[in-house]
């Protein structure tokens, strides 16, 4: 099982609730808050003493996929699909990309290392 430490960005999220990662990270804990509409989810909390995390109690929570450091070959925002490129680094992924890798959970920028959350690739 792969787990993360996470923390509420604002009030209290309770055990069993998926959450979108913010970008935001310190000291190994990710900052969370709740999907709400139109926006992706990248992980669920887990069980907690207190039954909820928040912004002063942190948690745990299993991301959908592994949490890894690449580096960017263009401008990525936060929830933006990525495709590897010739030379190693990620970008953008078009609409319907089917080499798409990844979900950006930090912003990158050209030629800087960013966090994405690894996905299955190459449907066919």
């Amino acid at each position: 099982m792969n787990k993360i430490a996470v923390i509420s960005k604002m009030g209290s999220i309770a055990q069993g609730r998926w959450v979108r990662l913010t970008g935001a990270q310190k000291d190994g804990v990710w900052e969370v808050e709740l999907p709400g509409a139109g926006r992706r989810a990248h992980a669920i909390v887990l069980p907690h003493p207190k039954g909820a995390i928040s912004t002063t109690d942190y948690g745990h929570a299993m991301p959908l996929g592994p949490i890894v450091e690449v580096e960017a070959s263009g401008t990525v925002a936060v929830d933006d699909d990525v495709t590897p490129d010739a030379g190693g680094a990620v970008s953008k992924a078009g609409a319907g990309d089917r080499r798409c890798v990844g979900v950006a959970v930090t912003r990158g920028t050209a030629g800087k290392s960013f966090w994405m959350m690894l996905r299955w690739a190459g449907r066919p």
